[in-house]
């Protein structure tokens, strides 16, 4: 049993998509394995595990409750080659007065450069759209891991 699993680690970068699940072992053991391989991100990425709020989110688009919103910048090394560093960008969608100070008050830290929302979800549906539900696909491993949870603990108490 790994002590941490790092589902989004940047060990073999982050660009385009090739960042890593990292499992760390007792004595600092550690297994490697890059996204494409990894049966969790192929679930994810599918929907196949995604909660029902995902597919109904009312927190898309650029209308938020907040003073900012935060998310990885996926695509930008088509749209913004130079800001992409392999070790992930990030989107900054300020709301706010309040999030507008909120980011001059670091802007000293760290380097920022518009960019709209359209380009920013053109590989990044995710920031303006809910995730799309295959529901065939999902009752079908969702009924399979059912069974499986049943299976073990009826072998477990036998």
């Amino acid at each position: 049993m790994p002590l941490s699993v790092n589902s989004r680690s940047k060990v073999s970068g982050w660009s385009r998509y090739k960042f890593s699940e990292e499992f760390i072992y007792l004595g600092g053991k550690k297994h490697i394995q890059p996204n494409q391989k990894s049966i969790f991100f192929n679930s994810y990425i599918r929907n196949i595990i995604s909660r029902k709020g995902c597919f109904y989110c009312k927190f898309k688009g650029y209308e938020r409750n907040s003073d900012i919103t935060l998310g990885d910048f996926l695509g930008v090394w088509s749209i913004m080659p130079d800001m992409d560093d392999d070790k992930g960008t990030s989107i900054v969608m300020i709301h706010t007065l309040a999030g507008q100070r909120a980011i001059k008050d670091i802007l000293d830290r760290i380097v920022i450069k518009p960019v709209s929302l359209e380009e920013v979800s053109k590989e990044n549906r995710a920031v303006v759209h809910s995730h799309k539900m295959e529901k065939s696909i999902k009752s079908i491993v969702m009924s399979l891991l059912i069974k499986a949870y049943i299976f073990i603990k009826v072998i477990k108490h036998s």
